[in-house]
């Protein structure tokens, strides 16, 4: 990542994007054409001194991480 020294990252943020769910009716005009998901914070992850970082997830599910100094 540009601009991210080594060491600087401290922690990951785990997020689950969670399913859509089935719309019955219509849809607002600000998601309208457009995408929109809900998302769950799962937890933080410590980052090691190399930059590794070691958690386990469930698997068949979409996760992603955002990185936290």
């Amino acid at each position: 990542m540009t601009g991210v020294k080594p060491g600087e990252i401290k922690r990951l943020l785990v997020l689950e994007t969670l399913p859509m769910p089935s719309l019955h009716r219509r849809m607002e005009p600000i998601s309208y054409g457009g995408t929109f998901t809900l998302e769950r914070i799962v937890g933080t992850a410590p980052v090691e001194r190399d930059g590794s970082a070691f958690f386990e997830l469930p698997a068949l599910r979409s996760f992603f991480f955002v990185a936290l100094d």
